[in-house]
Order: C-alpha cells, then sequence, then structure tokens
C-alpha cells in the first residue's frame, strides 16, 4: 500500500514537472517576443523622430521664402515640436520596458534549470 502511495505521489509530481516545464517555456517564449516587439517599437521611433526633424529643417528653410504666411509656419512648428516630444515620452518608456525585459532573463536559466530536473528524474 506504502509502494502504492509513493508510486501515484511519484506520478503527480512527475505531470506537474512537466506541465510547469511547458508553461515556463511558453513565458520565456512570450517574453523574448515582447523584446523582439520592443526593438521594432524602437527602431520605428528612431526613424520617426529623424523624419520629423527632417521636416522640421524642411519648414525651417521653406518659411524663409517670400509670401509664406507666418502664423501657418508657427502653427506647422507647435504641432512637429508637439510630436517630437511624444516621439520623445513614448522613446523613454520604450527604454524603460527593454530594461525591465532584460531583468527579466534569468527565466531562461531557469528553464535550463528545469529541464535538467525533467532529465534526471
Amino acid at each position: 500500500v506504502f509502494l502504492g502511495l509513493c508510486l501515484f505521489g511519484n506520478e503527480h509530481i512527475n505531470r506537474g514537472v512537466t506541465k510547469s516545464l511547458n508553461g515556463l517555456a511558453d513565458v520565456n517564449r512570450g517574453f523574448k517576443l515582447a523584446i523582439a516587439q520592443t526593438n521594432s517599437l524602437n527602431d520605428t521611433c528612431q526613424n520617426a523622430s529623424l523624419h520629423i526633424k527632417n521636416l522640421e529643417d524642411i519648414v525651417h528653410l521653406k518659411s524663409k521664402a517670400q509670401g509664406i504666411n507666418e502664423t501657418l509656419v508657427a502653427q506647422v512648428d507647435t504641432v512637429l515640436t508637439y510630436i517630437s516630444d511624444g516621439m520623445d515620452t513614448v522613446r523613454e518608456k520604450l527604454n524603460r520596458l527593454q530594461k525591465t525585459l532584460a531583468e527579466v532573463s534569468f527565466l531562461e536559466s531557469a528553464e535550463v534549470y528545469g529541464e535538467r530536473i525533467e532529465l534526471e528524474r
């Protein structure tokens, strides 16, 4: 009877370890995907900032021409400044997110240790 209880308990532990490893692998894949998407968003944000800067330069260059409505130039400059400030905020938050995602790298080593435990049982 005692042997049966031990075998029953061992089987439940084995199932729990297997399910935990599958869950940990899913979480790890999710974090890797999040890191890749964050990097992609960061690149997109940098490109957008560069385009906004180029657009600001073009507006300032064209505003020096004769017959340009100064009020419209000022409004466009204000809008571009707001967009640029918004991109800076997004970039700041993306950098914070990248630091947070880099700190969860211990999950990968936990998955390796978990696989080693399953291999040893």
